[in-house]
């Protein structure tokens, strides 16, 4: 079982709205620190965590602080970076 996978987001809120009310996962945990403990770089981070069905997660880091990711150098890179997911019915929003 995958314990989670993570991404960077630039807008927590959104992300857990969209998560939590259009996919209906739960957030099962959310941490604010100043520094990334693996590293300890003094970078003050949000990091939440969505639960799938199958109990896996899907976590999403927001540091302010960093820069915005460069332009890929190709376009295959949009597209090979990607999460699917199975759920229930298609809603379009």
């Amino acid at each position: 079982m995958l314990s989670h996978v993570a991404y960077i987001t630039r807008d927590t809120a959104a992300t857990a709205d969209f998560y939590t009310r259009l996919l209906g996962m739960e957030l099962v945990n959310a941490i604010l620190d100043d520094a990334i403990p693996s590293t300890g770089e003094p970078i003050p981070y949000f990091h939440s965590f969505f639960r799938m069905a199958d109990g896996s997660t899907i976590a999403f880091f927001e540091a302010p602080e960093l820069p915005p990711l460069g332009e890929p150098p190709h376009p295959a890179y949009d597209t090979f970076r990607h999460l699917a997911v199975q759920v229930l019915s298609l809603i379009h929003i």
